[in-house]
């Protein structure tokens, strides 16, 4: 039997929302979970509020114990499937995590998403999601926009860093097209880092973030030419070119 508090209930709930929610204040919040009844559930709420899924172990084990206790899946906002060092495709949409995550609104992924099924997308669709992280490349720009465009509640994206590859003609045409259903239509943050690339031609895709970017953020691992950020332009955003172009990261905002 766990033993009885000593302090006011308020004080211990403070002392755990001050932890760290991150992989660094798990031990923390995990033995404050242990030290007594009063302060298990505040300690619950802060554990699951950041869920890292990195292998098929931890997917298998939280899926385990959802199914007991479907409650928590409440708690948790944030989702990161895979690392840098462990980017396999892990069947994370399953109808468990689907049914629990009611709450989530952060996806962060590391996995290799050309591992997936060609309609995994669909399942993905399912979570409430407002932000996603990219931080693997897609085999085609067509995968990328699938992904985006069944996400109605996005309001943002951080991609990259990715390589892009100049669009075809054809390419370019039929996804622009496709984006007049007016996806992303939610969508007001975009970052963008671009990784070993050459001036990207045709990207991205016209209106493919939507008409309602209010503010962009890019990155380069060189140095960016006004070639390189005119394109961007199809994101409906008037860009302002300030005298400091040999920045590596920029930030701009819709006038």
């Amino acid at each position: 039997m766990m033993p009885a508090r000593r302090l006011p209930l308020e004080v211990l709930e403070n002392v755990i929302d001050s932890l760290e929610r991150d992989i660094g204040g798990y031990a923390s919040l995990r033995a404050c979970a242990l030290t007594c009844t009063d302060c298990l559930p505040r300690s619950r709420l802060n554990l699951y509020y950041n869920v890292t899924l990195r292998d098929k172990e931890a997917l298998s084990s939280f899926v385990q114990t959802l199914s007991i206790r479907s409650h928590l899946g409440l708690f948790v906002q944030q989702l990161c499937i895979g690392s840098s060092a462990h980017a396999s495709y892990l069947s994370f949409a399953q109808g468990v995590l689907v049914r629990s995550l009611r709450n989530l609104r952060r996806l962060v992924l590391w996995m290799d998403w050309n591992n997936c099924p060609p309609k995994y997308h669909q399942i993905v669709s399912q979570f409430p999601i407002r932000e996603l992280h990219l931080q693997r490349e897609f085999e085609s720009m067509a995968r990328l926009f699938q992904l985006l465009w069944v996400l109605p509640d996005l309001r943002s994206v951080t991609l990259g860093p990715f390589v892009c590859d100049s669009l075809s003609a054809i390419v370019y045409e039929r996804l622009s097209a496709l984006a007049t259903r007016r996806f992303c239509h939610n969508l007001t943050h975009l970052s963008l880092s671009f990784n070993h690339s050459n001036s990207a031609k045709n990207f991205p895709p016209k209106h493919a973030f939507g008409e309602s970017i209010v503010r962009l953020s890019l990155a380069f691992d060189r140095t960016p030419s006004e070639d390189d950020l005119s394109v961007l332009s199809s994101c409906g955003l008037h860009l302002h070119f300030s005298q400091a172009r040999k920045a590596r990261h920029r930030r701009y905002d819709r006038h």
